[in-house]
């Protein structure tokens, strides 16, 4: 538990954009999308739908991110693209729970064209 706790905290004080470094970004965000937004909903959407599944996700992370802002000096425009793949990822999770395929499919196309414009942006 002493390692977990010591990796959070890492993490928090380490925000990280890469700017020059396309495949880090890639998977940086790509990561952001299913472990902090589609495991958490996907769980939260069983339980309670989806729409309470992904605002909880929105919220919680939300509240890191802004803490990241605040207290570790982080970017903003950083902090909010990896909002967005967080809540992208909850909302794919969370409607492929309920059974809403159009808007699944919609979230995993939006990712996926996010995560190449970035890499192409980052590759100039």
């Amino acid at each position: 538990m002493k390692k977990l706790i010591g990796l959070f905290l890492h993490l928090f004080k380490t925000p990280s954009a890469y700017p020059d470094d396309a495949e880090a970004w890639a998977g940086n965000q790509c990561a952001h999308a299913v472990i902090f937004g589609m495991a958490p909903a996907a769980i939260l959407a069983a339980i309670a739908g989806d729409a309470i599944a992904i605002l909880t996700v929105f919220i919680v992370y939300g509240i890191w991110e802004a803490a990241q802002v605040r207290e570790a000096d982080a970017s903003p425009s950083d902090g909010l693209a990896d909002l967005g793949f967080v809540t992208l990822g909850a909302w794919a999770a969370a409607s492929a729970v309920v059974g809403n395929i159009p808007a699944f499919l919609l979230c995993i196309i939006t990712i996926v064209l996010l995560v190449l414009s970035g890499v192409l942006a980052r590759l100039r």
